[in-house]
């Protein structure tokens, strides 16, 4: 998986556009079930794979998991904790037993419909078993319950296993952005329409 930039000023860019895939989906080994979020930290459970809010005893934990899964733009343990006392943003993991698997941060704004994904981790060895597309679905849905229209993210344009992650989950290209990172790479911006209403807007060429 691929992690965005810091939360900075730059927070309000977004990322999304295309169709939510329902109450219940394949957590690759197990069925879960969506959890009602009213006062419930638990949001899908299945045979194997859980997840919940972040709490500041995974702080450790996601900042390893960080350095395990990006080379560069780790979010580090001050960052968690002020995401974490935020109520402009969400942590989720996703965790098998015991063992966190990944995390999600989602960023949301004031008097906005759209919502920014700021970064999907998931360790290396947990790629494509399932837990990058459980969590991406906990935040479409977590969205979703806020009434919001739009889910955003930016990646990097040259990353052709997450575009493609993405693109299967319904994302559509937005916009390019020339030298977005540090490094100075160009990123991509891709939008998923939350509402049925909205449509999916067009891939560039």
């Amino acid at each position: 998986m691929t992690r965005e930039r810091r939360p900075t000023t730059a927070e309000s860019k977004d990322r999304s556009c295309g169709e939510f895939l329902g109450s219940s989906i394949s957590f690759g080994r197990g069925q879960g079930n969506l959890l009602r979020w009213g006062g419930v930290d638990v949001l899908k459970e299945g045979e194997e794979l859980r997840l919940r809010r972040a709490r500041l005893f995974d702080v450790p934990t996601m900042v390893a998991l960080e350095r395990a899964a990006f080379s560069v733009h780790q979010i580090g343990s001050v960052a968690f904790r002020r995401l974490l006392a935020r109520n402009s943003a969400l942590v989720l993991v996703c965790e098998r037993g015991q063992e966190v698997l990944g995390h999600a941060v989602v960023l949301f704004r004031a008097r906005s419909t759209v919502a920014r994904l700021y970064s999907i981790a998931v360790q290396p060895s947990e790629r494509g078993r399932g837990t990058g597309r459980a969590l991406l679905t906990a935040v479409v849905e977590q969205a979703r319950e806020r009434g919001l229209s739009t889910l955003s993210l930016e990646v990097r344009a040259l990353d052709a296993p997450v575009l493609s992650f993405y693109e299967r989950f319904g994302f559509c290209f937005k916009a390019r952005l020339p030298g977005y990172y540090d490094d100075g790479a160009e990123a991509v911006r891709l939008v998923l329409a939350l509402t049925q209403g909205q449509r999916p807007l067009r891939r560039a060429s």
